[in-house]
């Protein structure tokens, strides 16, 4: 074999190395920093419904503080839970007509949307894995600035399960809780979608990389074999050609 093939082969195996790692550290890469966005939007997209959940309570805790202290004026304060039932009939928030519920430290349903519910006691409510969360969100709701529930509910028209995140604030006043929702698994949905687009994304900007290296490869190589071939080949070539003239005794 020629030298100047040799020679060949030896810039052709490198450059082909050199492309294939520069193609998997490109891929590993843009993985890592999908992983990372996707944590981050997440943990963004999290904090935004929890502090709306906490603001809806707030909006309604201000207009129910202003009721209650009406009606302790007429000394029918024990009727505040009924009233600001009545209240949260027409509250609906969200694409998916989310509520609140309103209850008491023994788990006494003053408002919920759902008959099952109203006017019942559901201290000893248990979520779709067992977990009590009624009993959870009267412990985040005496804390001084309420607190927050994740709990998974079985949806019975389709019999899926449901995740939800509740903040839950205790009016001291009166001693009853006021309890909000978002939909943990619409979050999921939403970043889950865009996830998929940033995955499609990565593959075209992945595949672009391979064929501009391949094509940088192939252009180093043509020129390689040029260079060779002048700076190479072509002076071996002569000096072969010269010795078999002096070994010819010319």
């Amino acid at each position: 074999m020629k030298i100047s093939t040799k020679i060949g082969i030896l810039a052709l195996s490198s450059m082909l190395i050199l492309a294939f790692s520069l193609y998997f550290a490109h891929v590993h890469f843009a993985d890592d920093q999908e992983e990372l966005f996707s944590k981050r939007m997440t943990d963004e997209v999290l904090n935004i419904r929890k502090l709306q959940a906490k603001s809806l309570i707030e909006s309604v805790g201000g207009y129910s503080q202003g009721v209650y202290n009406n009606l302790k004026k007429e000394g029918r304060e024990d009727e505040f839970g009924k009233i600001l039932g009545e209240y949260l009939k027409n509250v609906r928030f969200g694409v998916a007509k989310n509520y609140y519920i309103v209850y008491d430290a023994n788990g006494y349903i003053y408002y919920h949307p759902s008959n099952e519910w109203l006017h019942t006691n559901k201290l000893n409510a248990k979520d779709a894995n067992g977990f009590e969360f009624l009993k959870d969100m009267i412990n985040k709701g005496d804390t001084t600035d309420g607190g927050y529930t994740e709990y998974t509910l079985l949806n019975k028209s389709n019999n899926t399960k449901e995740k939800k995140l509740g903040f839950t604030s205790k009016h001291k006043a009166s001693g009853l809780y006021l309890t909000t929702f978002v939909s943990l698994d619409n979050i999921q949905k939403s970043l889950d979608a865009i996830s998929a687009e940033i995955d499609e994304e990565n593959k075209l900007n992945t595949l672009y990389f391979a064929l501009i290296s391949v094509a940088i490869v192939a252009s180093i190589v043509i020129i390689v074999g040029i260079l060779m071939k002048n700076l190479v080949s072509r002076p071996l070539n002569n000096l072969t050609a010269k010795s078999i003239e002096l070994s010819s005794g010319d």
